[in-house]
C-alpha cells in the first residue's frame, strides 16, 4: 500500500496563509503593547513614574520583543503617543 495523503489542509482552508498568521501575531502584540502603554500613562498621570522613564521602558520593551521590527518604529511611537495623549486628555476634563 502506498503512503498517500488523503486530506490536504488547503482543500479545506484549515491553514491560513503564513503572511496572515504573521500579521495577526503582530496585531495581537501591538494590542498588548498599547495596553501596557495605557498602564504606564496612568502611572505617569498620578506621579508614580516620570514620563521620560516610562517612555524609555516602553521603547526598550518594544525593541527587545521585536515589535519595532514587526510593525515599524512609527507604529510603536504612535501607540505610545496615543496612550499618553488619551490619559492627559482624560486628566484635563
Amino acid at each position: 500500500m502506498r503512503n498517500v495523503t488523503h486530506f490536504k489542509a488547503k482543500d479545506y482552508g484549515a491553514e491560513p496563509a503564513a503572511d496572515q498568521n504573521v500579521a495577526d501575531f503582530a496585531n495581537r502584540k501591538l494590542t498588548l503593547f498599547a495596553q501596557s502603554c495605557r498602564l504606564f500613562a496612568e502611572r505617569v498621570a498620578v506621579g508614580q513614574l516620570r514620563l521620560i522613564d516610562a517612555a524609555d521602558m516602553l521603547q526598550s520593551a518594544a525593541e527587545l520583543s521585536g515589535l519595532c521590527e514587526m510593525v515599524g518604529e512609527d507604529a510603536v511611537q504612535r501607540t505610545m503617543a496615543d496612550a499618553f495623549t488619551a490619559c492627559a486628555a482624560h486628566d484635563l476634563s
